[in-house]
């Protein structure tokens, strides 16, 4: 009997392991989660160089927009990842690291600054149906270098119509103009003064300095013998506060008029007292940034270069917010949602996406007060 119950057993063992080997075999194995592959976005931006600040400024907004998009989820489950190239504010670089990105990385989306650079790289990305979108350029032509490129910045011929206007009723009639010789100042300075002049007023001197330069006094000298009502300036930060300050040492006493170039420390910084009164145009509003500066602060000791950080920050949560509609590599679609982006509130400002790729913002003029960047009051 004893013997009887053990095969009985046994049989029972054999058929279990028998029935569990079989449904184990034809079970398919449960599948193991993997981590999605990120999205990728390439950012030519300058880090080192003359301009290299700029960098530093917009990778703080960018890194602090892929920090909270990230932790949210990212985007459909994949992470945003960005691939930082040094362009050296120089366009033949930006070509060589757009190559970089596109080739070896695989890039389909770019950000990047300067005129020159996004001027040179429009081209190659309208032909590989890339996005591009600039942060803060200047250059008007940029709004027609094609369907796939797009500028985050106060709109060039608002600001240039704003503060023409501004200063024709102010009765400066003559004036004279100093750029910096790239893409961005000779397209203000001829579009300013086909404002100014159609306007009733008159230019009487234009000078351009090559960027980088540190001594103006040639050009001011020259400027000042024309015996000018004012002066308006274009220029980066560092370069805008030495023109301010050479020019008060060799007694021009014209005031000084600007554009949203000027709104950076590092004017006040170089120019010191000298940069007090200069009035230019922006559409920036600080104190509705309040929150994003306190958390720049407190993240990298800074607030220096808010605007062009703010910049940044909105543009890579404006495409977060089109690559939920649509693949990263379906740029085709990802275009034509950006063209539908209407009054993003962004920390930069309200943001409109128009047929041209630009955005429009509100433009109000702001001067330097006691050292502080403030609206003008009327």
């Amino acid at each position: 009997m004893a013997k009887t119950t053990k095969i009985i057993v046994g049989a029972i063992v054999a058929v279990v392991i028998i029935g569990g080997i079989w449904y184990g075999a034809g079970r398919k194995p449960a599948p193991v989660e993997t981590e999605k592959e990120p999205i990728k976005i390439g950012a030519i931006l300058p880090f080192t160089g003359k301009l290299g600040y700029y960098g530093d400024y917009y990778s703080h907004g960018l890194n602090l927009a892929i920090e909270e998009i990230n932790n949210a989820g990212g985007i459909n489950g994949k992470k945003i990842e960005i691939i930082y190239e040094d362009n050296q504010g120089d366009t033949s670089q930006s070509i060589t690291a757009y190559q970089k990105l596109s080739q070896t990385d695989g890039v389909k989306i770019y950000i990047t600054t300067l005129s020159g650079a996004t001027l040179a790289l429009a081209p190659l990305v309208e032909n590989n149906h890339d996005i591009l979108f600039n942060l803060n350029s200047a250059a008007p032509t940029i709004s027609k270098a094609g369907d796939y490129t797009f500028r985050n910045n106060i709109f060039p011929l608002s600001e240039i119509k704003a503060l023409s206007t501004f200063i024709n009723q102010k009765d400066y009639n003559k004036i004279a103009l100093l750029m910096f010789n790239n893409d961005a100042g000779v397209e203000y300075k001829d579009l300013f003064s086909e404002e100014y002049i159609s306007n009733g007023g008159e230019i009487v001197g234009s000078e351009l300095y090559e960027q980088g330069a540190t001594d103006f006094r040639t050009q001011l000298t020259k400027i000042k013998a024309k015996n000018v009502d004012a002066i308006i300036m274009f220029a980066y930060a560092n370069e805008g506060g030495l023109i301010i300050k050479q020019a008060k040492e060799i007694g021009v006493t014209a005031p000084f008029f600007s554009f949203y170039t000027s709104e950076d420390s590092k004017l006040i910084e170089v120019g010191g007292s000298a940069t007090e009164g200069l009035i230019y145009t922006h559409c920036f509003n600080e104190s509705a940034a309040a929150s994003f500066k306190e958390i720049l602060q407190k993240k990298h000791g800074t607030t220096a270069g808010l605007f062009y950080s703010a910049t940044a920050y909105d543009t890579l949560k404006i495409l977060a917010k089109t690559l939920n509609n649509c693949d990263e590599k379906d740029t085709v679609c990802v275009k034509a949602d950006l063209y539908n982006v209407k009054e993003y509130p962004g920390t930069s400002g309200i943001t409109t996406i128009n047929a041209d790729g630009d955005t429009e913002k509100s433009v109000f003029l702001k001067t330097i007060k006691n050292g502080q960047f403030v609206p003008l009051e009327n």
